[in-house]
């Protein structure tokens, strides 16, 4: 019989780009496994939210599931499918776009931050 494991809903990611990921933004699996970076398109299909700064080389966690804060590069109502862009903060979802969550608060300019219910898998916004 295999071993089980407790659910958690945090990763420990490696940054393995040229520079710092910054904590509160979407992120995107890289190569190499548990190498982390940011998204490289709309459509890119991510896992997680940096819940702290990830220096370059360096290990920290990731939000992979629950509702997390993540900054915004516009405003966002409640309820609005939230999708990354390539910077990693949450934006409205455009259609095709990979939907990361659903929004749970509402932001009314950039940099705030938006509470968002992480959403598992590939969901293309209508």
């Amino acid at each position: 019989m295999s071993d089980l494991t407790n659910p958690t809903w945090f990763r420990t990611a490696r940054n393995n780009t040229v520079a710092i990921l910054v904590k509160n933004r979407f992120l995107a699996p890289d190569t190499g496994a548990g190498d982390y970076r940011l998204p490289a398109a709309v459509t890119t299909v991510g896992e997680g939210v940096t819940v702290e700064d990830i220096p370059i080389g360096g290990h920290k966690s990731v939000q992979v599931e629950g509702i997390a804060e993540v900054e915004c590069s516009a405003a966002i109502a409640v309820n609005d499918f939230v999708q990354s862009g390539t910077d990693g903060r949450a934006a409205t979802a455009a259609t095709s776009s990979a939907i990361r969550g659903r929004a749970k608060t509402a932001t009314t300019a950039a940099g705030q931050m938006v509470e968002v219910e992480l959403w598992k898998g590939r969901f293309i916004a209508p």
